[in-house]
């Protein structure tokens, strides 16, 4: 009885304890969760003050260190602003300097060179005038003498005695040789005379038998008969000059600016041959006087 009495009472012990035991740990592990939580509530609210403590030190650095960079900066650009104005007074003093002394060397050789420029271009200018004047006049010359050989081709095939045309003057004054009354038929001797008379057209090349083969072969037909005539009028007396002129210059395309081929040939034998023979000078010459 005894014994049961006493083992109740040590199990009810050991049940306290243990329970007591359970107890302190439930008990602590309460704590420790409780005890975490503040504690990271405590860390969080210390870092967020630290941080807000460094923010604000950080902020106070910054301006400190801004406003004495600032400062620095203003110093240096006055700084330099005072040696660029000083440097720049020290280079325009001594390019005045070496300016003065440069046109006290220079402006005499300046003055000479501008009038030496200046003359030269006076000379130019009239240099070009001259030569204008001098272009314009030889401008007007060839433009007279082309016009002098036009009028003497469109006068040429003019057949009218009344109008003063040089090849039809000499045409009558030839065909008036023998025969005082005739001057619109001119005959074979007449024209070999005609031939002759002009200096330096009877040749090698331009034989006196080619100018009566070239007479023979201009004259006009027959209406009647079939036969040709005997003498030449003035229309058969310039195919004959035609003729003569394309055998004596048979590589003349060009006569003047207007005149090309037959009638570039024609009016410079005309020119060149015809209107000197002495017959033939003496009738321009009774033209000229005329006009």
């Amino acid at each position: 009885m005894r014994f049961k009495k006493a083992a109740k009472n040590v199990q009810r012990i050991w049940r306290g304890y243990s329970a007591r035991k359970e107890y302190e740990v439930a008990k602590m592990k309460l704590l420790g969760d409780t005890v975490a939580v503040i504690q990271i509530a405590c860390l969080r609210f210390l870092r967020r003050r630290h941080q807000t403590h460094a923010l604000v030190v950080m902020k106070a650095w910054l301006r400190t260190t801004s406003a004495r960079w600032r400062t620095r900066a203003a110093a240096a650009a006055r700084v330099q602003t005072r040696w660029r104005v000083y440097s720049a007074r020290i280079r325009f003093i001594v390019l005045r300097l070496a300016a003065r002394k440069m046109c006290r060397l220079c402006i005499p050789e300046a003055r000479d060179f501008v009038r030496r420029l200046r003359a030269m271009r006076e000379g130019s200018r009239m240099a070009f005038l001259a030569e204008e004047r001098l272009s314009g006049k030889l401008l007007y010359g060839l433009s007279r003498e082309d016009e002098i050989k036009r009028q003497i081709w469109v006068s040429s095939n003019i057949e009218d005695l009344s109008l003063p045309a040089e090849a039809q003057a000499i045409f009558s004054a030839y065909c008036s040789f023998g025969q005082r009354d005739n001057t619109t038929r001119l005959g074979q001797g007449n024209f070999s005379k005609l031939c002759k008379d002009c200096p330096g057209l009877v040749d090698r090349k331009l034989t006196q038998q080619v100018c009566e083969l070239t007479f023979k072969k201009s004259l006009a037909k027959l209406q009647t008969g079939g036969g040709t005539e005997s003498h030449l009028h003035y229309p058969q007396f310039l195919v004959a000059l035609k003729h003569i002129a394309e055998t004596k210059f048979k590589a003349t395309n060009k006569w003047g600016y207007r005149l090309r081929d037959e009638s570039a040939r024609l009016v410079r034998l005309l020119q060149e041959y015809m209107f000197k023979a002495p017959q033939a000078a003496k009738v321009v010459r009774g033209l000229k006087r005329q006009a």
